[in-house]
């Protein structure tokens, strides 16, 4: 249960991790849970326990110790946002600036917020606040700890504008694996979007001369500068055909929505290949639904892909016929590109 919570759904969801918290029923059976999670996926081999999944097993391990011990009441919480106010207010040239930051930062991922200074949250809420038109505010960085990059993007643009579809295939198209995406939209008709993802080829940090490439192609995308469909490389192990007689996981799409999060859960299980994410997000897109959060749990040659959307005007899908369409598109898209040749 902790596993599934951690690595296929949002928790920065604080309904989820209430609803876990509740599940669980005490500390002593969270901490012994805890450390029997990371025990078992530990002993599946070498490096099954990467810094990534590790971390989100933390955060979620804390987030739902602070619940069970009953440290989100009501003054606690005033007394850490008068904190966060103070620190925002050192970056801001007046209070309301420093009010409007904060109002915006509480609105980010609570991970991202947490694993981020004030100083640096400030810089990149206040560069999006300058742009103008299809103008996009954009950063990328390394983080050393989870041993992933990370790119942010923040721009004014209307709810469907196609953005993490293209993004996704840009990052597939340069050989890059996306492991969480989470979309947000803010105050001011901003939307800001963070991608955390790696190099399954390469075990040391990525140049500069990398990161400043990744975050030109991902203005342009933004901007809608660059409009060519991506080109996906073939690699070996990405290709089902060169695996010999190995069967192939069963390809499932499934729709929660019965789900406690205002979404519709989509799970997508099949095999890896380079680009199917892309190829389920811009499906998505085109069944004008919104991407609100995305991740991508690999378990040897399986892949769990997630994705919490909803419809064009942000709600929830509630039309059983709807949801079997919703349904039917994205299995004949993913069993299209797993079991076909095209590579775009």
């Amino acid at each position: 249960m902790m596993s599934h919570v951690a690595f296929q759904r949002d928790i920065n969801d604080e309904i989820l991790v209430a609803e876990f918290a509740a599940n669980v029923g005490s500390k002593k059976m969270l901490k012994m849970l805890y450390l029997l999670t990371c025990a078992d996926i530990a002993a599946v081999g070498p490096g099954t326990l990467n810094q990534w999944k590790f971390g989100l097993l933390t955060d979620l391990y804390h987030r739902a110790l602070d619940l069970l011990e009953g440290m989100h009441d009501e003054q606690t919480e005033e007394s850490i946002k008068a904190e966060e106010l103070a620190a925002f207010r050192a970056q801001a040239p007046d209070d309301e600036t420093a009010i409007w930051l904060l109002t915006q930062a509480r609105s980010l991922p609570r991970n991202f917020f947490r694993r981020h200074s004030a100083e640096v949250i400030a810089k990149q809420l206040l560069d999006m606040r300058q742009t103008t038109g299809y103008q996009s505010a954009c950063w990328i960085n390394y983080d050393d700890d989870a041993r992933m990059m990370e790119l942010c993007i923040g721009r004014r643009v209307e709810r469907r504008s196609g953005i993490f579809y293209r993004i996704t295939g840009m990052l597939a198209n340069e050989g890059l694996r996306i492991r969480t995406a989470d979309i947000k939209h803010l105050e001011e008709s901003f939307v800001w979007y963070w991608f955390q993802f790696d190099d399954p080829n390469l075990n040391e940090p990525p140049t500069e001369q990398r990161l400043n490439h990744l975050l030109q192609r991902a203005r342009q995308l933004a901007e809608a500068k660059e409009t060519e469909p991506p080109v996906f490389p073939i690699r070996w192990q990405d290709d089902p055909r060169r695996r010999g007689n190995l069967p192939m996981p069963p390809i499932t799409v499934q729709i929660d929505n019965q789900a406690v999060t205002p979404v519709n859960v989509i799970d997508v299980f099949a095999w890896y290949r380079l680009g199917l994410q892309y190829r389920i997000s811009k499906r998505i897109y085109e069944l004008k639904l919104d991407v609100r959060f995305a991740r991508v749990a690999l378990f040897g040659m399986q892949v769990i892909a997630v994705f919490y959307v909803t419809d064009g005007e942000g709600n929830k899908i509630t039309d059983a016929r709807r949801l079997v369409e919703v349904r039917r598109a994205l299995y004949e898209e993913t069993k299209d590109y797993l079991e076909g040749d095209q590579q775009s």
